[in-house]
């Protein structure tokens, strides 16, 4: 069996010192995570430890206290493992409705905000679904997965509901940057689909066949 390394007061600064030296550290300033490792830090630089065995034995301590900061840091910037985007929250908020939805959009627009904009429009999409009946509210459910349900209802919207579903993964999940032709297509995808009659000949779930998202009831 190895002997475990036991750092003296020196080499666990430096250790520390290297590792807050990533790139990583800097990102997470100016939130909580930055503020207590710089806390951390300026507490570790002003200390005085003895020498001898006591003085080594508080070098581990606070080596480990500074590698457990580290790992949390590292957990906080991982991917959520439940989900393909770590956002905790649903696609939409069952306390909003799909005006409130599109109001919001509306306002995004007018202010060049195209992201928001496209991800309003499509969730007034799908809460409008919902409000129809069309969708079974569903805290789990995905963009794609809501495109393909009201597809099922709208089968001449599949080609639009898919592609600006894909577009709205792509900006809120992916950081890329949404434009104005974005936004204005989401914005007639809405209207679109809320003016269409649904043809409940093949309501699909997930998929593809009659599951969660299928209504009980023929919607209007």
């Amino acid at each position: 069996m190895s002997t475990p390394l036991l750092p003296d007061e020196g080499t666990a600064r430096r250790l520390l010192r290297e590792e807050l030296a990533d790139p990583v550290y800097e990102a997470a300033r100016p939130g909580p995570i930055g503020q207590a490792l710089r806390g951390l830090w300026e507490l570790l630089t002003s200390l005085e430890l003895p020498g001898g065995p006591g003085g080594v034995g508080l070098a581990v301590l606070l080596a480990v206290l500074a590698v457990a900061v580290v790992v949390g840091v590292r957990a906080a910037g991982r991917p959520f493992a439940g989900g393909r985007s770590g956002h905790p929250s649903a696609l939409v908020d069952s306390a909003a409705t799909a005006e409130q939805y599109r109001a919001a959009a509306a306002r995004g627009r007018a202010a060049g905000d195209h992201a928001g904009a496209l991800r309003d429009a499509f969730r007034a999409v799908v809460r409008g679904c919902e409000e129809r009946a069309l969708l079974v509210p569903d805290p789990g459910r995905t963009a794609d997965e809501a495109a393909r349900e009201v597809a099922g209802w709208l089968p001449a919207l599949a080609p639009d509901l898919t592609a600006v579903a894909r577009r709205f993964d792509d900006v809120t999940y992916g950081s890329h940057p949404a434009t104005s032709a974005d936004a204005e297509r989401a914005r007639r995808l809405d209207e679109d689909v809320a003016a269409a009659r649904a043809t409940p000949a093949r309501p699909a779930g997930p998929s593809g066949v009659a599951g969660r998202g299928t209504p009980t009831a023929v919607p209007w």
